[in-house]
Order: structure tokens, then C-alpha cells, then sequence
């Protein structure tokens, strides 16, 4: 959720006093603007919705200059935008969306403005950074480690990578890009439905926060994934199937995604125990009890199709 509007956006309201785009007086706020966004962020506490605010976006660049106000204003504009959101319950703050694509700044530049939000905030709300470039590289992304970040924020489309970002720095692993579900002539806005789902099982089974978008754009309406709208992707049902399975799991429940793979049979090696086993269809959003009881070392038939999880519940005594 961008406090400030990027290059092709034409808001009617705008963060700053004066006359947009080239007019802007950055010492100066719009409370009008500011009594609509809090109104937003209202709106989604009161249906349940996290709003993750981002303070800083490159993609201005250089309009409004909004990249390059100075560390003072900068810090200003911190102070006056934490001031009035950081009350709301709902509230994360990810201080710049891509934030390597700004080349005013640098890495310590950030640090020092994160460091400046956390000091700040008397409420402590979550607070993290999210890559723009290495979407398609292991690189290092970010120092995720740094006392002032509560978790990490990662755009990256291989999310088998989950559990190696959990393993390396010990702080929830936030994969809020991985891609967008659609048709758009970039590479990372036009995956399948299905692949959109299969990404996020594979984040969500290894203990990440996958996040979704679409980028549709022949619907006779602008793409959905920074102005909202209308959802028309085959993956917004199959996540809400996805979550409410994450939601019941107990702690005597195991789920392991089978994901590309169709195998006709599984090993399992369980403990010696009983253990019953359900077949879940991740995109028919189905779920079959195999029947029987196992434990120990066991090989288990299944459907031979991909796409499938498994669901392995250890028996009350």
C-alpha cells in the first residue's frame, strides 16, 4: 500500500502541498490526502486486512523527485506519516518497495532511515525492505539480520527457497512478489494460475507468507495489481483453499507438497505410531482420506497427477 504515487499515477490526491507533478512543496503535507489514506487503512482493519504501508518507491523516477528529497525531508516525511498511521493495529512498514532500483541512495542510506523508523515508532509496529533487482538470482537480497528489520521481505520466484531464508537468518520469511498471475508482456506478470498456486504451496509448506497478485490487462479495465479492481485469475479461490487448511493445521498434523511431481506411489516414514493420510487436490480443492492406519515405513498409492499434497494426521489415542 504506497504512500506515494509512481510515474504513470495521476491521483487526485497526493501526499505533498502545492500543484502536481512539478510543483510540490516537500516541506509541507496534505492533510486531505492524509484524512483519505487513514480512512483506507481503517476500511481493511475493519475487514481484517494487514496494511503493509510502503513509505519510499522508485518508480517515480525522478518525476516528482520523491527519490532524492534529502535526508532531512526524508526524515521528516517519516516522522509526520508514522505519526498519524502508527496508531492504526493493522499497520507493517516497509520502508521502499524495490529499493535497490533508487540510485540516490545507498544501502546505508536505507539502514539509517530504517534505523530512523524504528526509533520513531512507539508501537513497534513490523518493519522490513523489499528488493527490486536479483529476483532471478540467489544473491544476497538483503541483510535481513539487522536488529531493526522484524522479517524479511523477499521478491523472488523460486519460493523453494523459503527454507533456506528461515535456516540463514531466523526472522518469518515474507515473500510478497513471486510473481503475478496474468498476461502482462513482462516476464514476472504473465504465470499461470496454476504456477501462482504452486508457488504458494511451496512457500507456505516450508513455512513462509507467500504473497498474491494479477496482471491482467484485456479485461477491458487497467491491471489489477497496483489500482485494485475486479479479480478475474483461476488462483484467488485455490489460496483461500490453501489457507484454510494452513489455519486448521494442528500440532499433530504434518502436510508434505508433492508439488510437479506425479507419482503413482510415496514412501513414508513415519513414526511408530498411528497415522491417517488424506490426499489433497490443491487446485480441484479436494481432500480424500486414504484409507487404513500407518506407521512405520510405509508406501502409500496416490492418483499419479501433479499438484497434490499430503496430509498426515497422527491418531488421537
Amino acid at each position: 500500500m504506497c504512500v506515494l504515487p509512481t510515474m504513470k499515477m495521476d491521483p487526485p490526491l497526493v501526499p505533498f502541498a502545492g500543484t502536481d507533478p512539478d510543483g510540490l512543496d516537500f516541506d509541507r503535507y496534505n492533510p486531505a490526502f492524509f484524512r483519505h489514506f487513514e480512512r483506507r487503512v481503517g476500511d481493511l482493519r475493519d475487514i481484517g486486512v494487514e496494511a503493509d504501508i510502503i513509505l519510499f518507491d522508485p518508480n517515480d523516477r525522478g518525476y516528482r523527485g520523491f527519490a532524492n528529497m534529502g535526508r532531512e525531508r526524508d526524515r521528516a516525511y517519516l516522522r509526520y506519516v508514522v505519526a498519524r498511521l502508527g496508531a492504526y493495529r493493522n499497520v507493517w512498514w516497509s520502508l521502499a518497495n524495490e529499493y535497490n532500483f533508487n540510485r540516490a541512495k545507498t544501502v546505508d542510506d536505507w539502514d539509517d532511515l530504517l534505523r530512523f523508523v524504528r526509533q520513531i515508532d512507539p508501537h513497534e509496529r513490523l518493519l522490513s525492505i523489499h528488493n527490486g533487482n536479483r529476483m532471478w538470482e540467489k544473491g544476497n537480497i538483503y541483510d535481513f539480520s539487522k536488529p531493526w528489520i522484524s522479517h524479511q521481505s523477499i521478491q523472488h520466484w523460486d519460493t523453494t527457497l523459503t527454507t533456506e531464508w528461515l535456516d540463514k537468518v531466523g526472522k518469518p520469511a515474507v515473500l510478497d512478489e513471486i510473481s503475478y498471475e496474468g498476461n502482462l508482456g513482462r516476464r514476472w506478470g504473465n504465470i499461470t494460475g496454476q504456477e501462482l498456486v504452486r508457488r504458494f504451496w511451496e512457500c507456505a509448506t516450508r513455512g513462509g507468507y507467500p504473497g498474491h497478485g494479477e496482471s491482467y490487462v484485456n479485461n477491458g479495465d487497467r491491471a489489477w495489481l497496483s489500482r485494485g479492481g475486479t479479480l478475474y485469475g483461476e488462483s484467488p479461490s485455490r489460496i483461500g483453499f490453501l489457507r484454510t487448511i494452513m489455519e486448521s493445521v494442528t500440532d499433530k498434523q504434518t502436510l508434505r507438497y508433492l508439488g510437479r511431481h506425479q507419482p503413482a506411489t510415496v514412501s513414508l516414514d513415519l513414526p511408530s505410531r498411528p497415522h491417517h493420510v488424506e490426499v489433497i487436490d490443491t487446485w480441484n480443492m479436494t481432500i480424500t482420506p486414504i484409507s487404513g492406519v500407518f506407521e512405520g515405513s510405509v508406501r502409500i498409492g496416490l492418483p499419479g497427477r501433479p499438484y497434490l499434497a499430503l496430509r498426515i494426521t497422527e491418531q488421537e489415542n
